[in-house]
């Protein structure tokens, strides 16, 4: 009975294992499939991809004129800035 068993299976584990690496399944056998899926991909592109998304989010998030300063001068300030930069002497 012990070696009826070990013939079934082992029977049945060389044909899934033919059905792995023969069968088509979305045009690749599982096979190629399940070594597509295990292969990670590189931890610098993952980084860049990250990088670009983050970049982009910050665009769409951040309204235009969020970008500019936030100071309001008075005509009053601009004029004492000019007066001190007339004042400023000349470098020869």
């Amino acid at each position: 009975m012990g070696f009826l068993r070990f013939v079934i299976w082992t029977g049945l584990c060389v044909a899934f294992g033919v059905w792995l690496g023969t069968a088509k399944v979305g045009g690749k056998s599982p096979l190629q499939q399940l070594s597509a899926a295990w292969s990670a991909p590189k931890v610098e592109e993952v980084k860049r991809d990250a990088k670009e998304l983050v970049t982009d989010v910050k665009k769409k998030v951040t309204a235009p004129e969020a970008a500019g300063p936030k100071e309001q001068h008075t005509a009053q300030d601009k004029a004492a800035i000019d007066d001190i930069i007339a004042r400023r002497p000349a470098k020869n």
